[in-house]
C-alpha cells in the first residue's frame, strides 16, 4: 500500500487527460471513486485520515475540487473531510475567490455542498450566474426555498415592461464586467414575460402575488385584446364583450382602471370609456383630458352610459328566473348542486348516446384551461353542470363518482374535437389527483375523428349530401400519409348536414360570470345537443353507402391509438483507422480547420455542440431561432403578422374546402390587412401592394406574399414559391398577436411559441 494514498489519488486525479470532464464515469472522477469504496471497506479508514491527512492536503482537495468544476466535490468532501469546523473560514474565503473569478455556478455548489446559504443575499452569485445564461444550475440551487425563489422571480419581474434602453442602462456593468453573456433582448417584451410564467409554474408560485407587473401586463394585453375583438374584429356581441370587461375591472386595482379607460381614449372609443368611467366609479380628476372634453360636448352621455350598465346588468338576473328551452318540449336544465348532479347521474343510466360539450374560463382568471361549464345533451334534456359553483362545494370522491358515470360507462359519448374538452376538464386543481379516469374511457366518440375516418374509407362520402370531400391532394400530407389537413368547424357540418346555422355569437362570452343568460345558455346547449344529431346523420348516411359505421366510430373513439409512423433507420458510420490517420494529418497541415474534441465518447451530441460553440465563441439570441430553415436550410425569411396567415389560410385551406360554399372575400379582407396595427404583432406590419377584384397581394417585412396564389417572394429571391399553409394548426393561425416566419426558398412556415402582443 502506498504510504499516502490520499495524496497519491490527487496526484492521477490531476494528470488524467479528462481532468476537466465533470462526468462521474470519467477516468479522473473514477480515480476519487474507487479510493473512496477502498476506504469504506476498511476498518482503520479514521486512523489511516489522521496519519495521512492535514489541514494543508484538505486545502488542496479542495482546489483539486473546485479548480475546474465540481462536479467531484462532493466525493472530495466525504473523502477529505472538507466540512470540518475548523475548514469553515477558509471554504468562505475560497467561495469569494471563485466568485471574483466568475465562477458563479461553482460558488452556488460550494455553499450548497456545505449548507452556507444564510450567508449570502440573491447578488452574491444567483443573479450572476443566471447573466452568464445557467438558469438551469440557479433553478436547481433555488428549489427547496421559496422565499428566494420569490425574491429572484421579482428581480426578473422587475424588467417587465422595460424598453431595451432601460435593461441596458440597468445591466451594462455586468457586461462590462464580462460577466453577462445573454443579449439584452432577452429582458425585454414577451421573451422576459414568458420565462418569468415558465419559471413561476415550475416553481408552484402564484404569478399575480410573486410577479405583479407581469400580472398587470398580461391583464392589460387581455383588456385590449378584448377591444380589438368587439370594435375590430367584431367577434364579440356587447353582452359577451361588457361580461369580460367588467370582470377584469372588479378584479383589478385603481391603475389598472385608469390604464384602461386611458387606452379607449387614446384609440378614441369615448362612449366606451364613459361607460367605465361610470362602472368603476371613477373620480373627474382622473379622467383623461381628452374624455372630459368629449363629455363636455356630448351632455347625458353620463346619464346614458348608467342606462345602459344597468340594463345588462339586470338583463343576466332576468335571464336567471326564466326556465329557458332550447326548442319546445326540450329544457335546458342548470346543474349547480350535489343533489342536482346525483340526479343527472341517474338519468345517464336510462340513456344509449349523449352528446358532450364545454366552456371555458377566460385566460385572466386562470393561467391554464380549465373549464366553466359542462354541457350534456340527453334524449329528453340538455343539462348545464355548472363547475364554477360545484368546484368548490364537491369533494374528490364526488367528482370521481360523477366522471366515472360519465365517461366511463358502456352509453355513447358523443363531441366534436374532444381531446381538448377533455385536456381542460381534468386540468383544474380539483382534479389533479383523478386523471386516472382518463385510461378507463368507453365509448367516447369524436365527430372530428368520425368524419376524417369515413372520408377515408371513402373519398365521395358526402356527394349525397350535396358536399363534396376535398381533393385527395388536400387529405394526402406531402409523404403520402392520412394526415387531419382537411378543416372544418361545427358549425360546417352544422349547416352542410343538417341545414342548421349556429349561432355563434356567445362563442366568445366570460363563461365564468353568473348568472348565465339565456342566449349564453341556449348556445351551450346547442353545441352539446347538435353533436348527437350529427352522429345520427352520418351513421344513415353510412349505411345507404354501405361503409361499416361501427368499424369507422371504433377508429374515432378518444382512447384509439393513433397509427405509429416507422422512421427510417439512418445508417451509422464507424471511422475506421484509416480515415482517422487521414484526420490526425489534416490536423497538422491545417491547425485551424480540424477540431479534437476531447473525451468525446462520455459527451452527448449537445454537449459536444456546446464545446464547440465555447471553444470558438458563438453566442445566440431569439433572432438566431429563425436564421435558418430546417426544412431547406436556407436563410431567406419573410416576417408576417398573424392577420396575413389567417387571410391566407381562409382562401387556401378554408374556402377551398368543401365543407363551405362562401368564396374568398377579397373586399373585406384588403380592409382588414390595411388596417393592421403593427404595434399588436410586435412592431410587424404590412402594406397592401394590389387590390382588386382577383388580386391581394401585401408586402410584408423581408418580402410579399400573394394571398390569391399562395405564393410568397423573398426580396433577395428572383422567383417566389407556394406557402405550405395547410399544415398550420388552425388553433395557432387564428391566435391574436403571432408573428409567423416564411421560408422564402421552400414555403415552410414557422411561428412564435406565444403570441406578441405588445
Amino acid at each position: 500500500m502506498d504510504e499516502n494514498p490520499y495524496e497519491s489519488m490527487l496526484q492521477l486525479h490531476r494528470i488524467c487527460p479528462d481532468y476537466t470532464s465533470n462526468k462521474p464515469k470519467s477516468l479522473a472522477g473514477i480515480t476519487a471513486v474507487s479510493l473512496h469504496k477502498w476506504l469504506l471497506k476498511r476498518d482503520d479508514d479514521i486512523e489511516l485520515f489522521d496519519r495521512c491527512v492535514s489541514i494543508e492536503l484538505q486545502k488542496e482537495a479542495f482546489h483539486v475540487a473546485t479548480a475546474k468544476h465540481t462536479g467531484h466535490l462532493k466525493l472530495f468532501k466525504e473523502i477529505f473531510w472538507l466540512d470540518k469546523p475548523e475548514l469553515s473560514n477558509f471554504i468562505k474565503d475560497e467561495i469569494e475567490l471563485l466568485i471574483e473569478r466568475h465562477m458563479f455556478k461553482e460558488a452556488m455548489d460550494v455553499v450548497e455542498q456545505f449548507n452556507i446559504r444564510e450567508d449570502y443575499d440573491l447578488y452574491a452569485f444567483i443573479i450572476p450566474c443566471f447573466l452568464q445564461d445557467k438558469l438551469s444550475a440557479v433553478v436547481k440551487f433555488i428549489e427547496h426555498n421559496v422565499q428566494t425563489q420569490k425574491e429572484f422571480i421579482a428581480y426578473l419581474d422587475s424588467f417587465v415592461g422595460m424598453s431595451e434602453s432601460q435593461v441596458v442602462d440597468r445591466l451594462q456593468e455586468y457586461k462590462d464586467s464580462q460577466i453577462m453573456t445573454m443579449q439584452y433582448e432577452r429582458f425585454t417584451g414577451k421573451t422576459i414575460e414568458k420565462m418569468i410564467y415558465k419559471l413561476a409554474t415550475e416553481l408552484g408560485l402564484q404569478v399575480e402575488s410573486v410577479a405583479p407587473n407581469l400580472f398587470r401586463s398580461r391583464k392589460e394585453g387581455e383588456l385590449r385584446f378584448k377591444v380589438q375583438s368587439r370594435f375590430y374584429n367584431q367577434d364579440l356581441n356587447d353582452d359577451a364583450y361588457f361580461g369580460h370587461i367588467s370582470e377584469a375591472l372588479k378584479l383589478g386595482d385603481d391603475r389598472l382602471k385608469s390604464y384602461f379607460i386611458n387606452f379607449l381614449t387614446c384609440h378614441h372609443h369615448y362612449e366606451d370609456a364613459v361607460r367605465w368611467v361610470v362602472y368603476c366609479n371613477i373620480p373627474e380628476y382622473r379622467w383623461p383630458a381628452r374624455l372630459c372634453e368629449y363629455i363636455m360636448n356630448n351632455r347625458g352621455v353620463l346619464d346614458d352610459a348608467e342606462l345602459k350598465i344597468r340594463r345588462l346588468e339586470n338583463q343576466a338576473f332576468d335571464d336567471e328566473d326564466t326556465e329557458t328551452e332550447l326548442m319546445p318540449g326540450y329544457p335546458i336544465v342548470i346543474v349547480k348542486t350535489w343533489k342536482q348532479l346525483s340526479a343527472l347521474m341517474h338519468q345517464l343510466n336510462e340513456e344509449s348516446h349523449i352528446g358532450i360539450d364545454s366552456e371555458w374560463k377566460p385566460q385572466y382568471i386562470t393561467p391554464s384551461e380549465s373549464i366553466a361549464l359542462l354541457q350534456v345533451a340527453t334524449k329528453d334534456a340538455v343539462y348545464l353542470v355548472d363547475f364554477c359553483a360545484l368546484e368548490f362545494d364537491m369533494n374528490e370522491s364526488q367528482w370521481s363518482l360523477f366522471l366515472r358515470a360519465l365517461l366511463c360507462t358502456p352509453i355513447v359519448k358523443i363531441g366534436f374535437d374532444l381531446t381538448n374538452d377533455l385536456r381542460a376538464l381534468f386540468a383544474g386543481p380539483s382534479m389533479a389527483n383523478l386523471r386516472s379516469i382518463l385510461d378507463e374511457l368507453q365509448n367516447v366518440v369524436c365527430i372530428k375523428m368520425l368524419v376524417e375516418n369515413l372520408l377515408e374509407e371513402d373519398r365521395q362520402f358526402f356527394d349525397c349530401e350535396n358536399l363534396a370531400s376535398s381533393s385527395s391532394e388536400d387529405v394526402l400530407d406531402e409523404d403520402g400519409e392520412g394526415g387531419s389537413l382537411l378543416h372544418f368547424k361545427l358549425s360546417d357540418l352544422s349547416e352542410k348536414l343538417l341545414g342548421v346555422k349556429l349561432d355563434k355569437s356567445e362563442q366568445c362570452s366570460n363563461w365564468a360570470i353568473r348568472p348565465l343568460r339565456a342566449s349564453q345558455k341556449n348556445y351551450a346547449a346547442m353545441d352539446a345537443y347538435i353533436v348527437v344529431e350529427l352522429f345520427l346523420k352520418l351513421k344513415a348516411s353510412a349505411d345507404a353507402r354501405g361503409i361499416d359505421f361501427q368499424a369507422a366510430v371504433l377508429k374515432s373513439m378518444v382512447t384509439a391509438k393513433k397509427k405509429e409512423k416507422t422512421k427510417s433507420k439512418k445508417g451509422r458510420v464507424k471511422i475506421e483507422d484509416m480515415p482517422w490517420a487521414e484526420l490526425c494529418e489534416l490536423k497538422q497541415i491545417f491547425p485551424s480547420r480540424v477540431l479534437c474534441i476531447p473525451n468525446v465518447c462520455s459527451l452527448n451530441p449537445v454537449e459536444q455542440l456546446k464545446f464547440i460553440f465555447s471553444k470558438y465563441r458563438v453566442s445566440f439570441s431569439g433572432q438566431d431561432v429563425y436564421s435558418r430553415c430546417m426544412e431547406c436550410n436556407g436563410v431567406c425569411f419573410v416576417k408576417v403578422p398573424g392577420p396575413v396567415i389567417q387571410a391566407l389560410f381562409e382562401n387556401v385551406v378554408i374556402c377551398r374546402s368543401g365543407f363551405h360554399d362562401e368564396l374568398f372575400d377579397i373586399s373585406d379582407w384588403s380592409e382588414r390587412l390595411a388596417n393592421v396595427d403593427p404595434r399588436q404583432h410586435g412592431g410587424v406590419g404590412c402594406r397592401l401592394l394590389l387590390c382588386n377584384s382577383e388580386n391581394l397581394v401585401v408586402e410584408c417585412h423581408g418580402g410579399t406574399l400573394d394571398i390569391i396564389s399562395n405564393i410568397v417572394t423573398h426580396d433577395h429571391l428572383e422567383e417566389g414559391v407556394d406557402v405550405i399553409v395547410r399544415k398550420v394548426p388552425e388553433q395557432i393561425v387564428s391566435r391574436p398577436g403571432n408573428v409567423f416566419f416564411l421560408c422564402g426558398s421552400c414555403g415552410k412556415v414557422y411561428w412564435d411559441s406565444e403570441p406578441r402582443v405588445s
